[in-house]
C-alpha cells in the first residue's frame, strides 16, 4: 500500500517503525504471559493504532483496483474486530472475577 500513500519521509518512516515495535513488544509479551492485565494493554494499544491507520486507508482507496481496496480494508478490520473481540473478552474476565 505504500504506493498509495503521501510522499516517502525518512523521519516519518523511523517515527512510524519505532511506535509499530513498541507495539509489538506489547502484543509479544501478552502472548508469552497472557494476562488480563496484558490482553487489556496489548488489545487496546493494537486499536489506538489500528483504528486511525484504518480510517486513514478507507480515506486513500482511489487509486487502489477494487481486489486491492477489498484486501487492504478486510484485512484491517478483522486486525480490528479480533483485538476488539480480545479486549471485550478481557474486560469480561475481570467482571466474572470481581463478582465471584
Amino acid at each position: 500500500t505504500v504506493a498509495l500513500t503521501p510522499p516517502y519521509s525518512e523521519h516519518f518512516l523511523r517515527d512510524f517503525g519505532g511506535a509499530t515495535l513498541g507495539i509489538a513488544l506489547v502484543l509479544i509479551v501478552a502472548t508469552v504471559r497472557p494476562t488480563r492485565e496484558f490482553a487489556l494493554l496489548a488489545s487496546g494499544a493494537y486499536l489506538v493504532f489500528a483504528l486511525p491507520h484504518l480510517v486513514f486507508h478507507l480515506g486513500h482507496l482511489e487509486h487502489a483496483t477494487g481486489d486491492e481496496a477489498t484486501l487492504l480494508a478486510g484485512s484491517l478490520v478483522a486486525g480490528i474486530l479480533a483485538a476488539g473481540a480480545a479486549f471485550g473478552l478481557a474486560l469480561a474476565r475481570k467482571k466474572m472475577h470481581v463478582s465471584a
